[in-house]
């Protein structure tokens, strides 16, 4: 996650409210770590994550093709992007990062009246993961994915049921 300061002190940037002068912040600081990720081979993956200025799709998407360095990627995190804006268009923030995904995160989330919760399965949740690999697959992305399990309990109990029904429906949808 790229670190912004707010100016008034009291927190970080996110996207609803970064101004122009904060995305320049950001491209400076990247315009140093980027050749060095270049010159050593290492991809850097940004992920829409909640309180930064990458929080929503379209921010990080600007953020990393304005660069225009295949070693600076989205990591695209279906679950966060409801939790920070759940009008955001999953399906369509798929196609429009295109070639800039590096990285995929599998988790789901129930949006909840005052809150979230992703104390669930990947089957459960509110992101359609049917819809969403049939986007990443017509987007041609052809990169790894990762479950990521984030609520309460034995993780591996779900990291393993998740991946079965992952691997499952890759198979439907023809991954």
């Amino acid at each position: 996650r790229l670190s912004l300061q707010r100016r008034d002190g009291k927190g970080e940037v996110i996207a609803a409210g970064a101004r122009e002068d904060d995305y320049q912040a950001v491209q400076g600081t990247l315009s140093r770590v980027v050749p060095a990720a270049e010159e050593l081979g290492v991809r850097i993956a940004l992920e829409t994550h909640m309180g930064v200025i990458h929080d929503t799709a379209a921010s990080q998407l600007r953020i990393v093709s304005t660069y225009g360095s295949p070693y600076l990627t989205a990591t695209l995190d279906f679950a966060n992007m409801l939790i920070v804006h759940p009008g955001e268009p999953i399906v369509e923030s798929i196609y429009a990062a295109g070639p800039h995904i590096g990285y995929v995160h599998m988790k789901n989330v129930k949006l909840r009246p005052g809150g979230y919760d992703w104390n669930l399965p990947l089957r459960w949740g509110d992101v359609n993961y049917h819809q969403v690999l049939l986007a990443l697959k017509g987007a041609g992305y052809t990169g790894p994915f990762g479950v990521e399990y984030c609520g309460t309990g034995d993780p591996d109990v779900y990291a393993e049921d998740d991946a079965r029904y992952l691997k499952a429906l890759m198979a439907r949808v023809g991954i």
